[in-house]
């Protein structure tokens, strides 16, 4: 079974309801046979297959997160025209003062004030006007 998703929910299985301990080498030790007793009943209740492991870290990229807001932005502001009403209504674009000195302050504003502008081609269209 190796490394798999399936492996991972087997192994966690053994881990709450036999009691199995276990780090990275592998299994190193168990509770006893009264765990086991203890939670017999939740084990026949709760299949291996149905626990899923947890899904590894993958790490937190802000320029990434940011650059995708900003293009989900302006997909908007190009499609708000051909929406009706209704949708439009679902548009929200107002960004509160507290949010924004948040986004300011993530991305160092006050360390980068007084310096030359940095120009980005695929930014350049951030001062279109925004639809109402």
């Amino acid at each position: 079974m190796g490394n798999t998703i399936n492996g991972k929910a087997l192994v966690e299985w053994f881990k709450l309801y036999g009691g199995l301990k276990v780090d990275d080498t592998g299994f190193i030790g168990w509770s006893g046979a009264d765990y086991i007793k203890d939670n017999f009943e939740k084990a026949k209740a709760g299949m291996w297959w149905e626990l899923k492991a947890a899904s590894p870290f993958k790490g937190f990229d802000l320029e990434s997160a940011l650059q995708r807001v900003i293009k989900e932005h302006n997909a908007v502001q190009e499609e708000i025209v051909g929406l009706t009403d209704e949708d439009k209504a679902k548009v929200k674009l107002h960004v509160n003062d507290a949010t924004i000195q948040a986004v300011l302050k993530l991305c160092n504003f006050d360390a980068i004030i007084g310096e030359e502008e940095v120009k980005d081609d695929e930014f350049d269209n951030l001062d279109v006007e925004h639809a109402a």
